[in-house]
């Protein structure tokens, strides 16, 4: 009994403490101290920086390499040629991980009736609620805003996904979704508490009035108020408004650079590539070489001009045949590790340029190292999901508020799964599902489930076992001799 005790003191010390951070935050935005509050906040605005500026190939490096200085002549022009490798492994990421749908699913219970035949017709107890989901995901572009977030996330270290409640000119409540990010203009503030929670996020950003003048304004949500904020010539003008939704309405992307590992591998490759340039510029106007004696000035405005030598003498140009192999192999090494070391793949490499149309284990085998890397972020963001999930639900209660008091709501139970943007081997899959159910290591209703011609396998299940109802009471009444 003494250890409960202890044990429900120490829980209540953390929410306490929690409890009085919180507030001691609120005190600030109810007195106008918008200065001193957001910096309690967490910001990531420094990585955020040098993300954009390495995702950006005009911010590169290369592009700040000096010209070769001439004595009385103009500088000779070195080659800036930034290479965005940051871009493409990006973009893998994300079209590993979200460039298939999402695959939402009413996972509820069920209720039983039957119809006039005496047929059990099964009834989701959710299922207006789960039409009204996946509504809100289709008006709010839920697929498209993924595959941005990811995109932004992973070039920018931080993103935001804001569900906005409004009037429509029929006075009627609508939800739209908004996205957030520096690149956009926005400044991102939040603060987690000691388990993870958000308590409260932040949102600074500036408009023009209609005087052309810019204004800073500052969002601020809690699960209880949104307080909006402008700044004035002399600290800040609060307006607090009561939060429909009961909670944050905000979907925070935070993630590492997607190149965060090969930044300085990039940098050596662009910088070799540079100087290649400059190589193939210098021989590009070769050098005419005079060995012993040459009769007369070489013209080279005159390309049918002879020139005679004597005793043996020679003209050529100064070339070079090509580059040296030990810096052909650096760049290819330098390739594998950008590429390897951000489980991407190469789409320039020769394995790539040969693909024929392989079959479905071949694509999986080829691609294996970015659905990994997708596979381990489906549970970072599987988890951001759930919460949008409660957050649309928390929606869909104050936009139709008589699924919550019908007990839909609380009834609707939604299950999702994340799909591969690879191609399916159909004839594959089905051939070894029939061999698996023949060989009597498959039930009907697992085939059922893996089958992927099906894609509500639960109410296919449902027709099968109707159908072998009416084959099973056909065959009992027809009569036999």
């Amino acid at each position: 009994m003494k250890t409960i005790t202890q044990i429900t003191k120490v829980l209540s010390n953390h929410l306490n403490a929690a409890i009085r951070r919180k507030q001691n935050l609120i005190s600030l935005i109810n007195n106008g101290d918008i200065n001193r509050l957001l910096p309690k906040l967490c910001n990531k605005s420094q990585q955020i920086r040098q993300a954009i500026e390495e995702y950006n190939p005009s911010k590169h490096k290369v592009t700040k390499r000096p010209n070769k200085p001439q004595k009385d002549k103009p500088d000779i022009e070195t080659a800036k040629i930034p290479i965005p490798y940051q871009k493409v492994i990006n973009m893998q990421a994300t079209a590993f991980l979200f460039g298939s749908p999402v695959q939402f699913s009413d996972n509820s219970e069920v209720s039983e009736a039957q119809d006039d035949n005496g047929e059990i017709i099964r009834t989701s107890k959710a299922a207006e609620a789960f039409e009204r989901f996946k509504q809100i995901l289709k008006d709010t572009r839920f697929d498209s805003n993924m595959r941005t977030c990811k995109t932004l996330a992973g070039s920018e270290t931080l993103c935001a996904k804001l569900y906005h409640l409004y009037l429509d000119p029929e006075n009627e409540l609508q939800v739209m979704v908004k996205i957030l990010a520096k690149s956009y203009g926005d400044d991102l503030y939040y603060k987690f508490d000691d388990f993870g929670r958000l308590i409260i996020f932040a949102r600074q950003f500036t408009i023009q009035d209609d005087e052309g003048n810019d204004e800073i304004h500052c969002d601020i949500y809690t699960a209880e108020t949104i307080y909006r904020c402008t700044q004035e010539a002399i600290g800040w003008d609060v307006v607090a408004e009561k939060n429909p939704v009961g909670k944050i309405p905000v979907l925070l992307y935070p993630q590492e650079r997607e190149w965060a590992d090969v930044q300085a591998i990039i940098e050596r490759r662009e910088d070799i590539q540079c100087k290649d340039a400059d190589m193939n510029d210098y021989f590009a106007n070769p050098k005419v070489v005079g060995e012993g004696l040459v009769a007369g000035a070489i013209n080279p405005d005159d390309p049918a001009q002879i020139i005679q030598t004597q005793n043996g003498g020679k003209v050529y140009y100064l070339t070079y045949d090509s580059a040296p192999e030990n810096r052909k192999r650096e760049c290819d090494t330098l390739d594998s590790f950008i590429y390897g070391l951000t489980y991407s793949v190469n789409p320039a490499s020769d394995v790539i340029k040969e693909m024929r149309i392989p079959s479905g284990v071949s694509w999986e085998y080829m691609f294996m190292f970015p659905m990994l890397k997708a596979k381990n972020y489906q549970d970072q963001y599987g988890e951001l999901i759930d919460r949008e999930i409660n957050v649309i639900k928390a929606i869909i209660g104050v936009l139709y508020p008589e699924l919550k008091l019908n007990g839909q709501l609380d009834a609707l139970n939604v299950s999702y799964q994340f799909s591969t943007p690879m191609p399916d081997n159909v004839a594959d899959t089905l051939d070894i599902i029939q061999k698996s159910i023949d060989a009597g290591t498959m039930s009907q209703e697992t085939a059922v489930s893996q089958n992927p011609r099906i894609k509500d396998p639960k109410t296919e299940m449902e027709r099968l076992n109707r159908e072998a109802d009416k084959k099973n009471m056909a065959n009992a009444i027809e009569p036999t001799f």
